[in-house]
């Protein structure tokens, strides 16, 4: 299997401020900051590498990239081929992107939707232990997340045929749980009018 794992996620959101208290007085996370070209993004750390979710001010809240991992460049060259010969357009990350993700190879190409999706090769450890607001226990990890969408066919065929994700389990009516490694899922496609992120989970101990 090419893809390793969940690395990370991005989102847009309009409020920065109520996430970074959510995360980090009520669910235990700790975030930093960060300057991305004009704006300042939050982190939120779960482990001893860079981050797992970052978070831009944007005027609208959105999904704006889903982060996979992959183990070595062969590999990273190998689904990029697959992904061009479907049909889709693969870009090169930049330096900038590269430096945020702690990535040493980063490319990136649009799924049916619309939403970015990234491949990374390598994952930058920036500290020894998670640091955790006083007196919450803190995640312990980055799980999965559920995409719905009205292009569920063509988000399978992507997962399943060009990703070479595996199909775990579903649930009648169009809920389809697809994993990479031993877990159960790391991402779980769903059947819906309007395309978004049905939820996202954190694990913890």
């Amino acid at each position: 299997m090419g893809i390793r794992k969940l690395g990370y996620l991005g989102l847009n959101v309009t409020d920065v401020e109520a996430w970074t208290h959510l995360l980090g007085q009520t669910l235990g996370i700790g975030v930093t900051t960060a300057k991305y070209g004009t704006d300042e993004i939050a982190l939120a750390e779960l482990d001893v590498f860079q981050y797992r979710l970052a978070l831009y001010p944007a005027a609208e809240d959105s999904p704006r990239e889903f982060g996979w991992i992959v183990d070595t460049p062969s590999i990273l060259e190998r689904l990029t081929r697959k992904l061009s010969d479907a049909g889709f357009t693969v870009e090169d990350g930049t330096a900038e992107e590269r430096g945020l993700r702690g990535a040493t190879h980063l490319r990136w190409f649009t799924d049916p939707v619309g939403y970015r999706v990234e491949l990374a090769v390598g994952e930058t450890k920036v500290r020894t232990g998670v640091a955790r607001p006083d007196g919450t226990p803190g995640a312990t990890g980055l799980g999965h997340f559920v995409l719905a969408s009205p292009k569920l066919a063509e988000l399978r065929k992507l997962y399943e045929s060009v990703l070479e994700f595996r199909l775990t389990d579903y649930r009648n009516p169009g809920l389809f749980f697809f994993r990479c490694n031993p877990t159960h899922h790391s991402i779980a496609l769903g059947s819906a009018e309007t395309a978004g992120l049905h939820h996202l989970e954190f694990e913890y101990a």
